[in-house]
C-alpha cells in the first residue's frame, strides 16, 4: 500500500470531522434559542421569538452580503449599539428590519 495514499486519506478524514464539527458550533452560536427571549425581554418586554427568529434571518440575510458574520456573543449590548449604527448607515433596511436585528444581536450578546 502506497503511504501517500494513506495520509492524503487520514488528513481528508481530518478535515471532514473538523468541518463537520465547526458547522454544528456556529449554529449553535447564531441560532436564537428561549433563555435569549428571556434575556431579551428585559429591553424589549414585548420582543416574541418569532421576532427574535426574524432577527436572525435578517442578520444573516443582510450583513453576510458585506463581510463575514460577526459571531453575536463576541460583543456586549453596548458594543453593538455603538457599531450597529454606522452598519446600518450602510444599508436600505427599513427602521423595523433595523430592530429586529438589533433585539437579535442585544439576545446574543455576552
Amino acid at each position: 500500500m502506497n503511504i501517500r495514499r494513506v495520509d492524503f486519506k487520514y488528513w481528508m478524514l481530518i478535515l471532514l470531522v473538523a468541518f463537520i464539527a465547526a458547522c454544528g458550533t456556529t449554529s449553535n452560536l447564531f441560532t436564537p434559542t428561549e433563555s435569549d427571549l428571556a434575556k431579551l425581554k428585559t429591553d424589549f418586554p414585548e420582543a416574541t421569538a418569532a421576532d427574535l427568529q426574524q432577527g436572525f434571518t435578517l442578520y444573516k440575510l443582510n450583513c453576510g452580503g458585506c463581510h463575514t458574520l460577526h459571531i453575536p456573543t463576541d460583543k456586549n449590548k453596548e458594543q453593538w449599539a455603538k457599531l450597529l449604527p454606522e452598519m446600518f448607515g450602510k444599508t436600505k433596511l427599513k427602521v423595523e428590519e433595523e430592530k429586529l436585528i438589533t433585539q437579535y444581536l442585544f439576545a446574543k450578546a455576552k
